[in-house]
């Protein structure tokens, strides 16, 4: 296995950099890594424009944290793995792209790839979340938080059916996203009830930390799109796992690496 050269993060006024040893093909945890000074913003630009990891740490830990689910929590963006149904997965996946670049109005685009899957069975839905894939670190940092009594919640763009038996199984404390229209044993081509877009997942965070008692200023955000911006605006530490170039002159940290547990230094 090649190694990558090291990855750096920044924690309050240092940076932190961390050591990834293979083992069997997989990369050892945890990161072993040591603190130096010297960063400025020029430097943490370059960085993530260097597809570096990188975290501003501020010196308090959070108190709730926000995961998008598509391309984030898991590989696959969901509409694509249901559009493969369809037999329309490479139409789906191009109008995703320039959605998350931000090159197209979301609830559109949704609108849109949504009708597509009009008349598929429902029992397509089974099948999809079947074919979901975590990415690396997500369970054991949602364990992490919990332990910590941090809370995690799951909010998506992308559709309840299978954002929630997901939420369920990883252990989050909420979950917020669309959902699809059904009647018949088929998918209707619609979603039901108002759409969950960009300002739909920056009202559930304030609403969310509004419940928590927390100010979103303790809350971190991780995303990897356009859609996810808002809510990243809102919150305190907004983390960008392998995230597309609109997002970076936002971000407080950027995951490039692709294990979630480098989170662990924000608890």
């Amino acid at each position: 296995m090649k190694v990558k050269a090291p990855v750096w993060a920044e924690v309050s006024r240092y940076l932190v950099e961390f050591e990834m040893k293979p083992s069997a093909a997989q990369v050892v945890w945890p990161f072993k890594y040591k603190k130096t000074l010297g960063c400025d913003e020029r430097d943490f630009e370059s960085l993530i424009a260097a597809q570096q990891t990188v975290l501003v740490r501020r010196e308090r830990p959070i108190r709730a944290i926000f995961f998008d689910m598509d391309a984030t929590v898991i590989k696959e963006e969901t509409i694509v793995v249901l559009a493969e149904f369809a037999g329309l997965s490479e139409r789906v996946s191009e109008i995703t792209e320039r959605a998350m670049k931000g090159e197209l109005d979301f609830r559109e685009a949704l609108t849109e790839r949504v009708a597509l899957l009009k008349n598929l069975p429902v029992t397509i839905l089974e099948q999809a979340f079947s074919r979901l894939t975590l990415n690396p670190g997500i369970a054991e940092i949602i364990g992490f938080f919990k332990e910590r009594g941090i809370p995690s919640y799951l909010i998506s763009g992308g559709f309840l059916e299978l954002a929630g038996p997901l939420a369920e199984r990883l252990g989050f404390a909420g979950c917020h996203a669309n959902t699809l229209g059904k009647r018949l044993g088929v998918l209707t081509g619609e979603v039901v009830g108002a759409i969950v877009d960009a300002e739909a997942k920056r009202a559930f965070l304030l609403s969310t930390c509004k419940e928590l008692g927390i100010s979103p200023l303790d809350a971190c955000a991780v995303g990897d799109g356009a859609n996810d911006l808002p809510m990243m605006l809102e919150s305190g530490d907004r983390i960008g796992f392998r995230p597309k170039p609109v997002l970076w002159p936002h971000l407080t940290g950027v995951n490039w690496v692709g294990d979630h547990r480098f989170l662990e230094v924000l608890a």
